[in-house]
């Protein structure tokens, strides 16, 4: 992904972050040393919110969700 970034210069990252397939140190890294703005899509906020979700939210720029009461706890 690094060579992409690099390579490209892309002013948005798009991801859909089911699992932990990206660490948080690995977020603050591209953002500090490629200034992009990241956007993550939370599908099953449902249920994953309390045990993931919430913990990438500061980390992003955006966080995009289908689930009503996960969208108001994303905008405090």
């Amino acid at each position: 992904m690094k060579y992409y970034l690099s390579k490209y210069k892309f002013d948005i990252l798009f991801l859909n972050i089911n699992t932990y397939e990206i660490y948080i140190e690995t977020l603050i890294e591209i953002k500090k040393k490629y200034k992009i703005k990241i956007v993550n899509w939370f599908s099953d906020d449902s249920w994953r919110y309390s045990q993931q979700s919430r913990f990438y939210a500061n980390y992003l720029d955006v966080s995009i969700t289908n689930h009503p009461a996960s969208f108001q706890k994303y905008k405090k």
